[in-house]
């Protein structure tokens, strides 16, 4: 009953990971994986399991894995930054990072390769780059006005460049609204 209630927690865990959990064969096939493996290679449980793992995987990244996994002792790990790619069902790649165990249990060796998508998080990460780069352009431009000078000296965009600057700094919404050629897209950046 133990052991029973033990493959259950077990099961939920890797069932509720956001990660791929994979374990491979002494030959890099697909022995088993989690259910969060089948969304991020987009296929089917028939098309993963029992595939030699490579062909997920662009070609680096598979020579790679089979270096690491050939140089590891049972029982250890290793971990690799972002900048691999893997390869979905279709062909398309991705960015990923990964962990690689050694396993030998009761004289079978493989490995079990717990695999992150990081697309999603390079895209946030360029996301903010760009939002950073139009943070500082538009408090630049508040700070010294308009690019010509003629109209920066007056009051009112005095005024208004001020109001940039103090929501440039602040994580809102802002609704610009003015006549056509007012200039609203030097400020909508914003």
């Amino acid at each position: 009953e133990a052991l029973r209630a033990s493959e259950a927690r077990l099961a939920q865990v890797l069932a509720s990971a956001p990660d791929a959990i994979v374990t491979l064969d002494d030959a890099l096939r697909v022995a088993s994986f989690n259910p969060a493996a089948l969304r991020i290679f987009d296929c089917s449980a028939e098309a993963l399991g029992g595939c030699a793992f490579d062909t997920l995987l662009t070609p680096a990244l598979a020579a790679q894995l089979r270096e690491q996994v050939g140089a590891l002792p049972p029982g250890t790990t290793a971990w690799s930054p972002p900048g691999h790619a893997a390869r979905r069902a279709d062909g398309t790649t991705f960015p990923v990072e990964y962990t690689v165990a050694r396993l030998d249990a009761a004289g079978a060796c493989g490995c079990v390769l717990m695999l992150r998508d990081v697309a999603a998080r390079e895209r946030a990460l360029a996301e903010i780059a760009e939002l950073e780069q139009t943070r500082r352009f538009l408090l630049h431009e508040a700070r010294v006005g308009s690019d010509d000078g003629r109209h920066a000296r007056a009051p009112a965009m005095q005024a208004l460049w001020r109001d940039v600057a103090a929501v440039a700094q602040a994580d809102s919404t802002v609704l610009v609204i003015g006549e056509t050629g007012s200039g609203k897209e030097r400020i909508v950046h914003a």
